[in-house]
């Protein structure tokens, strides 16, 4: 697993096994960007040996990928602003990194059609979760993926 390169936590896959298996048409190295910097965004807010899951399943009419981690959690006030260009939440003030991130996945799966969303609270711990739609004409060297 590539994430496993980022930091010293427990990297546990979650992927549900679903009868809805469709083939998704996406850029397969855009999405393994995306998960990566979820992943690294994980990482950074977790103590050292921390829980990480990462995982996916195929719906009906999407395939959800998510990256969920033990970390301090994201007050709801920050969890739409996370979203834009050079945003952090507030707790994360002192840390590295420009603040794209976020922004880079939200424009990963936009460009699949997709959405990206936050579940989160203060002190248990956040889980982003990709939603990309079967779907995806726009999309330029699509790869076939199938879950």
């Amino acid at each position: 697993m590539k994430a496993a390169a980022l930091a010293e936590r427990r990297w546990l896959l979650d992927f549900e096994e679903n009868p809805h298996r469709d083939t998704l048409h996406a850029d397969r190295q855009l999405l393994t960007q995306a998960m990566i910097q979820l992943a690294q965004n994980a990482a950074q807010h977790t103590e050292e040996h921390a829980r990480i899951w990462i995982g996916g399943r195929a719906g009906a009419d999407a395939v959800e990928l998510w990256v969920k981690d033990t970390g301090h959690g994201i007050p709801l006030a920050d969890q739409q602003r996370i979203f834009e260009r050079f945003a952090r939440a507030e707790e994360s003030r002192g840390r590295t990194g420009a603040g794209l991130g976020l922004a880079i996945v939200k424009a990963i799966a936009e460009a699949h059609h997709g959405q990206i969303h936050v579940d989160s609270s203060p002190g248990h711990g956040a889980t982003f979760t990709l939603r990309i739609p079967y779907v995806t004409h726009a999309v330029t060297g699509t790869h076939h993926w199938t879950p």
